[in-house]
């Protein structure tokens, strides 16, 4: 998997192409953030790798750890729950069950949005 670039509160939102083994990036903190967005004319799904079950119990079972960005939009998730998602690098895991083409993204450490 490829790592994304943390990008600070004052810096510039820059986009990566998403990576075709998946990517990941820090959340040790449980501060950051994701902005998705799809370059193409069709939907794509990302699917965010749960490291733990939920207080429920179930694990890949909850739809909130798909997202569907939406052809030509962008997508922004604020925050990711570090108990559910961090794995024990203390990153967030992310696969792209329609492909990666077309998809970029940029990891977010925005504490006070």
């Amino acid at each position: 998997m490829a790592i994304l670039p943390l990008i600070g509160e004052t810096e510039e939102i820059t986009f990566t192409p998403a990576a075709a083994g998946g990517d990941e990036f820090d959340n040790a903190a449980g501060t950051s953030g994701l902005q998705l967005k799809n370059t193409t004319g069709g939907d794509l799904r990302v699917e965010f790798v749960e490291q733990r079950d939920c207080s429920y119990g179930e694990q890949d079972v909850h739809t909130s750890r798909i997202v569907t960005v939406l052809a030509g939009k962008t997508l922004r998730i604020p925050r990711f729950d570090m108990w559910r998602y961090n794995s024990t690098a203390k990153r967030v895991e992310m696969v792209y069950p329609d492909g990666e083409a077309g998809l970029e993204m940029a990891a977010l450490d925005r504490p006070s949005v």
